[in-house]
């Protein structure tokens, strides 16, 4: 009964905090414009209250000072007291709707605080994965090649498949030949199917004419990145993965804001290839680079990672 308890504890402690930078937020808010309103509602009502009150006091006491039932000098002293009682009846009315307030908009910059410090951390531990992603990459290619790390990357595997063929005796032969076949099983969050699938605006279906067009657009952002790096103070130029999957009219990615390119002529990044590149030329296109088939092409992007924290080391070590 006790580990229970404890259990369920637990769990609505870990559920609260799940929840808390949105109900600290949505709570300010309420709160914000709950005490507007009650505010406004308060000093419609009490206000001129005060105000009459305020007045006919101070009526009172020009009264005596006319009837000579008060001098001057104290008649000065009971109109201070009075102004000091009056503000303090208006402090009392809007005391409580201003500390409501307050109490609101620290809500609303704890919860915002809470959403930023998680972001960074999100932020941190895609930067580690995506790190560690290219890293690992890198070390298949250059264990096993360019062509086998794009093959497990993007869940290709390879099958032999048999081809009965008639020659011109009219006689059966057997041929084998190894294909490349896709799965569902891709683990590269970089490939993308281009082509016939994708409704692509410059697909046109035709293996030469669609590849000189993804060779251009891979020339293009080559370009457009160091033009950017020659335009930018610290010399570096950045494309993100959404840009070239605008372009290319691909579905953008919700990582595809901060996964991308960074470049810099000294190339100064850590497992970065300095170019960008679409992987057209991977042997799991091979019959689209022969010209025989053109359905679909996988782009497998040689993205850096995650650009935003690559730029931020960069200024990090130039201080």
């Amino acid at each position: 009964m006790l580990n229970n308890l404890v259990g369920i504890a637990e769990l609505a402690v870990r559920s609260t905090k799940k929840v808390l930078p949105s109900v600290l937020i949505g709570s300010g808010i309420i709160g914000c414009i709950g005490s507007a309103i009650w505010g406004t509602t308060r000093a419609m009502k009490k206000v001129p209250e005060i105000k009459q009150t305020f007045n006919d006091a101070k009526d009172v006491i020009f009264d005596a000072v006319d009837n000579n039932e008060m001098d001057e000098e104290t008649a000065k002293q009971t109109l201070g007291t009075l102004a000091v009682r009056t503000g303090g009846e208006y402090v009392k009315t809007f005391i409580a709707p201003v500390l409501i307030c307050g109490l609101s908009i620290f809500s609303i910059i704890k919860g915002h605080g809470i959403t930023v410090k998680e972001n960074k951390m999100l932020t941190a531990a895609y930067a580690a994965l995506g790190s560690a992603y290219t890293i690992y990459r890198q070390n298949v290619k250059e264990r096993f090649g360019e062509d086998v790390d794009s093959e497990l990357a993007n869940g290709f595997k390879r099958e032999v498949i048999e081809q009965v063929t008639v020659d011109k005796n009219g006689k059966e032969k057997i041929t084998k030949t190894e294909v490349l076949t896709p799965t569902d099983k891709k683990a590269s969050p970089y490939s993308f199917f281009w082509g016939e699938d994708t409704c692509a605006r410059y697909y046109t279906g035709i293996p030469e004419t669609d590849k000189e067009y993804l060779i251009n657009e891979e020339s293009y952002f080559n370009n457009i990145i160091k033009i950017r790096a020659a335009k930018s103070p610290l010399g570096i130029g950045i494309v993100t993965l959404n840009e070239v999957l605008k372009r290319l009219e691909l579905p953008e990615q919700i990582y595809g804001f901060r996964a991308g390119w960074v470049y810099r002529k000294d190339n100064p990044f850590p497992n970065s290839d300095n170019y960008i590149s679409f992987g057209i030329f991977k042997s799991v296109n091979a019959r689209f680079i022969d010209g025989l088939e053109n359905k679909n092409v996988l782009l497998d992007f040689n993205c850096d990672g995650d650009v935003e924290s690559m730029y931020e080391s960069f200024i990090a070590m130039q201080k």
